[in-house]
């Protein structure tokens, strides 16, 4: 690892009864998004992994606010093509792109948040990966 930036951004805060993530919950990870995003500018989209908490997986607006992080991000939309999966046993994201892998996301959680977030996007480690459980 070349670089580290981490910023608690507890979107599960605003997660409402409803399931529902409130605007003030959206704002907070799309103003974080954007920081982030200043930071990749440059890197190739291999090199860079992004990951949802289950927060996004239990939120029913989290398609609306997936494409808005994605934007923040700077990285286009992805969200249609990501599946959940159990990662090294954890949760997580694989990305699937024109037939095969683009990125394995992985989430460690703490009390309910996401502590660390590993995206591996390099394509000859992700072409020895068995994804054949979320592919299609």
């Amino acid at each position: 690892m070349l670089d580290s930036l981490r910023e608690p951004v507890r979107l599960a805060s605003g997660l409402g009864a409803d399931k529902r993530l409130d605007k003030e919950a959206q704002q907070r990870a799309l103003a974080c998004l954007e920081r982030f995003g200043e930071r990749l500018r440059g890197l190739p989209r291999a090199a860079v992994r992004a990951v949802g908490t289950n927060s996004l997986r239990v939120a029913k607006n989290a398609a609306e606010f997936l494409r808005q992080a994605e934007s923040a991000l700077g990285f286009g939309s992805l969200a249609r093509f990501a599946r959940p999966a159990l990662v090294n046993g954890l949760p997580g994201l694989v990305v699937l792109r024109e037939g095969g892998p683009f990125a394995v996301l992985s989430f460690t959680l703490r009390d309910g948040k996401v502590a660390e977030l590993d995206i591996l996007g390099d394509p000859e480690r992700l072409a020895t990966l068995d994804l054949s459980a979320v592919a299609g």
